[in-house]
Parts: C-alpha cells; structure tokens; sequence
C-alpha cells in the first residue's frame, strides 16, 4: 500500500487533477503527459505504413475528461490547498501550466486566480546522496522549499511548510533518520530538530514568507526523524513547536498522523500528545479514499472529530488527500 501510495503521489506531481472548492470557478491546471510506445509486430502482423499515423506533438492543451463536483457552502475561511513541493522540478523538465482556458501561465498565479488559498511546501532536510544527485520527488531542502514559498507569497498564497525530518519521504513505513543525525539518541535528535526548525523557520520568516502553518513531521504514526516511542517523539514534537514558536509566534503548529479508518486511533493519539505536554493547534490528518476503503468515506473522515469530541480541543485539518477517480 504505501509503495502504491508513492506511486500516485509522484504521477499527482505530473497531471493537475482539477480541484474545485465553492470559490472555485473552473479547473486549476492540467498537465496531460503522453508517451508514445513503440511495439515491434512480425512482419505478417504489422500494419501497412499508410495506416501508421505519425505522431505528432501536441501543441493546445488535451481535455482530460476528468471531472470535479464542486463542494457548495464552505465556510469562507476554508482552506483551500494544493502541494506544490514539485513544482521547480516540473518547471525544469519543461511542464507548462495553463490555466482553464489553456492559456499558460505562472501555476502560483493560476491557483490563486482559481481560488486557492493556500500551499503546502514539504521539505527534506538533505535529499542528495554524496555525488549531489537529487533523491526525486522535487529535491525540496529548505533553500528550494524559500524559493517556491516566496512564489506562493507573492500570488497572495499562504504556505504551509511540512518538516518530515528525514533526507526523503516520511511515512508510516519509513521514519529514517537524516544521514547528519545518524547514530543520535532520541535528546540529541530533538535538539537537532528544534536548531534545524528554527534556522529553517527564521530563513523562511525573513525572506517574507506568509507561513500560515508549519507541520512538525510528516504521517508520524510509529515515529519521526528516526525516533520511535510515544515519549521520544514526544520530545522531537515539542523541540519543533517550540523552535515554530520562538521564531514566528503567529504561525499555526501542526501534529500530522494518517489511517483516520481506525476507530478510536487519532482519540488515543491526542491523548498520547496531551498526556506529554505537546504544544500543537492543529492536528491534520492524510486521507486517501482508495487506500482507506473500508467505510464509507465520510465514515473515515468523521475519526478526525475524535480528537475534539475527547476535549482535545484541537482544530483538524486534511492534509494530504488523494483523490479517488477509479474504485
């Protein structure tokens, strides 16, 4: 599931599904990839070579044929976000982003024409191996993450900026320690986390970044930056909160977690937290339908309510979701 999981999260970085939200007026953006595979046939199978069309590169934009339903009645201070962690990466292979009519355009100046309010930036703290050659998946460290994050301001986006601790992708499977923190206890790696948030979070805060909301790790739910145990992480959580707080004391913290399916898990987690003193203010939650299809999905998402009905009196956010276009 999670090699799945990474699958669609790295094609979602290459084709802009249409996302629509009560502010929404038409399509984001669409990015259509087409490759042409070649087959060899016997000779007695090939088809003559004037049935053969050339191909031929597309010049306007494709219609996907994909589809949206708009969400009516959203609370005016809804968020409305799209993780743009690749786009750098996309703009130097040669992607063009257009908007709904086909027109092309600069994608921060699309979303927030569209009516997006807000961006998440993910950001590894080292993804490159010795030789300088980038692990994928945007190649976003903290000096790449400033640059995309100073783009979104200047659309008059809010940015989110998701710490996963890790040199690449963290997830329930895989919480690896960054090479430089290696070999750490459990209090040295949360003290290496509360100096690598706060210079991150002041670099950030002094480039003029309008950051809305910083998570601490990235689907934390056996472990962070390597550490695992409710009171390790504990610790880890805490050295990043207060590293947020120090250095940009209205910016929102977040905590974030995954499998909302699992009755009574996110109610236990916010225990766990509260029971250790974690200072947070919003507890997000991934949420991907074709991975979790084990209720109906409005049944999966109502597990986020968990953590306030316990009197946790965190606000809740989704932050991750992928949409489900085939069941």
């Amino acid at each position: 599931d999670v090699y799945k999981r990474q699958l669609f999260r790295t094609a979602r970085k290459a084709v802009m599904h249409r996302r629509t939200r009560s502010l929404l007026s038409s399509a984001l953006a669409t990015v259509t990839a087409v490759a042409l595979i070649g087959v060899a046939l016997p000779a007695s199978a090939a088809p003559s070579q004037a049935s053969v069309p050339a191909a031929v590169a597309a010049t306007e934009p494709v219609d996907a044929g994909i589809t949206v339903p708009r969400v009516e009645n959203l609370p005016d201070d809804f968020i409305g976000g799209v993780d743009v962690s690749s786009v750098l990466s996309l703009e130097e292979s040669g992607v063009v982003f257009r908007d709904s009519d086909g027109t092309p355009g600069d994608l921060f100046e699309i979303l927030a024409d569209a009516g997006v309010t807000d961006v998440r930036v993910r950001v590894w703290n080292d993804p490159f191996d010795a030789n300088g050659n980038g692990y994928g998946g945007g190649d976003v460290d903290v000096d790449r993450a400033i640059e995309i994050s100073q783009r979104a301001t200047d659309a008059g986006l809010g940015v989110l900026v998701d710490f996963h601790y890790s040199d690449f992708w963290a997830d329930p499977a895989k919480q690896q320690v960054p090479k430089a923190w290696e070999g750490m206890t459990a209090d040295q790696v949360a003290a290496e986390v509360g100096t690598f948030t706060r210079d991150a979070v002041r670099r950030l805060v002094d480039a003029g970044v309008d950051l809305r909301m910083v998570q601490v790790g990235n689907e934390t739910n056996g472990g962070v930056a390597g550490v695992r145990g409710w009171d390790d992480m504990a610790k880890v959580f805490s050295a990043g909160s207060a590293a947020v707080r120090a250095e940009a004391p209205d910016t929102l913290v977040a905590v974030h977690f995954t499998n909302p399916e699992r009755a009574g898990f996110y109610a236990d987690v916010a225990a766990q937290l509260d029971r250790r003193d974690v200072d947070y203010d919003v507890f997000a939650s991934s949420y991907y339908p074709f991975w979790h299809p084990r209720e109906p999905h409005g049944g999966a998402l109502a597990r986020r309510r968990d953590v306030r009905q316990e009197g946790h009196g965190r606000r809740d956010l989704v932050g991750v979701h992928a949409l489900s276009l085939i069941h």
